[in-house]
């Protein structure tokens, strides 16, 4: 029932929307907002009213609705938020919101939790900001928001910082992906949530506003199974201590044991919405280190081991040089040590050294090393090919210029042979530029033959 449920949440086949009727023909924003964002699925607004324009539909109980509805969201009397839980619960839904505030106290919050166990529900809120999901246009907000899909998947536990950061989102035009705010956490919380996002193809980065956690311990555990996946940023906000920084000998607050417990689970923690988001939208955009593609650059043996260890410890695997890739180096004054993946800087040091030296292994080092195939075999393959097919098709030609054409493929096929062998001898670079150059000074006295004799054969 929870993935099921989690599902539904994020990308439900139709919506029931229960709010107070608005103005004119009767529908309310919250409905108006879904066809803005472009959501395809059925939209059903509930209880009595005028009926609404096309596509939206009106509809009082279950029996009329159909079994195709799947998110339910409620505005209205936080004291009726029980019995309107029963009523989705017998419509077939899944996963409801709840965007009103909650009642006064805390006598409320078992109550709630139980009627949506009863009725077969996962509740968001209730004080919900909403749900969004970029992909298929469910922007199911109480205000109108205009994002671009992206990778970043935010959750948050305040209105008010969910909305700050979609509006600073949509104005730096940031990819968004998936965004929820749980409100109050009734049922819901963090936890189940971030269990959910960590293996969803949608989710490049994860982003947590944690303000109030119900299970300290099993947040703990998502985070850190979110964090060997993908990127988690956090915010925790509400429990640090009016103790100045430099006391040293200062009981340590909540927050900062927070902080030390999410470091230590692999989070990133951040201490404002604008480093969230920034640091979430860089994440988004990272490369994933596939095979052995790394390369230590240090300026002494010691540092440059101590991050060989760290890398190690985390599984991830060192490149090896290629010939061409050594002689590049060494001509940047770089010395390789003897451990693989270490390369020493020379005495001379500078930011330059440093970006030619980057610069160098990312075009010469391994860039196909993940592929499970040998790429030089398929070049050479593909080399051979295009020497025999271009020559034999030249054998049948009695127009010059389509017989310069097709010696042209198979020219193609010579140059591809020094590519496939570039990585296993150092002399494939100079003889390509050898052959390159007498190609071209032949190749440009074939055409302009054929250009002064145009009618010749």
């Amino acid at each position: 029932m929870f993935t099921e449920a989690l599902k539904r949440l994020f990308r439900p086949r139709g919506v029931i929307v229960s709010a107070p009727n608005g103005s004119g023909d009767g529908v309310p924003q919250l409905a108006r907002n879904l066809l803005a964002g472009g959501y395809k699925g059925r939209i059903v607004l509930w209880g009595e009213g005028p009926t609404p324009p096309p596509p939206f539909e009106r509809h009082s109980s279950s029996i009329e609705a159909g079994s195709d509805l799947d998110l339910a969201l409620v505005v209205g009397d936080p004291q009726s938020l029980c019995s309107s839980l029963v009523a989705m619960g017998r419509a077939g839904v899944k996963a409801v919101v709840a965007y009103g505030p909650p009642p006064a106290g805390e006598a409320w919050r078992e109550p709630v939790r139980a009627a949506a166990l009863a009725a077969g529900v996962r509740l968001v809120g209730p004080g919900s900001w909403g749900v969004v999901n970029t992909a298929i246009g469910l922007i199911a907000t109480q205000e109108p928001i205009s994002l671009r899909p992206g990778g970043l998947a935010l959750v948050t536990q305040s209105g008010a910082v969910c909305g700050y950061c979609l509006a600073e989102g949509a104005r730096r035009a940031l990819g968004v992906g998936l965004v929820l705010d749980l409100g109050e956490q009734a049922d819901l919380t963090h936890d189940e949530v971030i269990d959910y996002l960590a293996p969803h193809y949608q989710a490049k980065s994860l982003l947590l506003h944690l303000d109030r956690v119900e299970r300290p311990g099993s947040l703990l555990s998502a985070a850190l199974a979110a964090a060997r996946l993908k990127p988690v940023v956090a915010l925790k906000t509400g429990e640090y201590a009016s103790s100045r920084p430099s006391d040293a000998f200062a009981e340590p607050s909540p927050g900062e044991a927070w902080e030390a417990a999410l470091s230590r689970a692999g989070v990133l923690c951040v201490d404002g919405l604008d480093k969230l988001l920034s640091i979430g939208e860089l994440a988004a955009r990272r490369q994933s280190c596939r095979g052995p593609r790394l390369l230590v650059v240090a300026a002494s043996a010691g540092a440059g081991r101590l991050a060989l260890d760290a890398n190690r410890r985390h599984g991830l695997a060192f490149a090896p040089l290629r010939p061409s890739t050594r002689l590049a180096l060494a001509g940047l004054g770089c010395l390789e040590a003897s451990e693989q993946g270490l390369v020493l800087l020379g005495p001379a040091v500078d930011e330059a050294v440093f970006q030619a030296v980057a610069a160098a292994f990312r075009l010469l080092a391994e860039p196909f090393a993940g592929v499970p195939v040998d790429v030089a075999l398929v070049v050479a393959l593909l080399a051979a090919a295009s020497m025999t097919l271009g020559n034999l098709a030249a054998f049948r030609q009695d127009d010059p210029l389509r017989l310069l054409a097709y010696s042209a493929i198979s020219q193609v096929g010579y140059l591809l042979m020094v590519v496939a062998v570039a990585g296993r001898t150092d002399v494939a670079v100079p003889a390509l530029a050898v052959y390159l150059l007498g190609y071209a000074v032949t190749n440009v006295g074939a055409f302009a033959a054929a250009a002064a004799l145009p009618g010749a054969r």
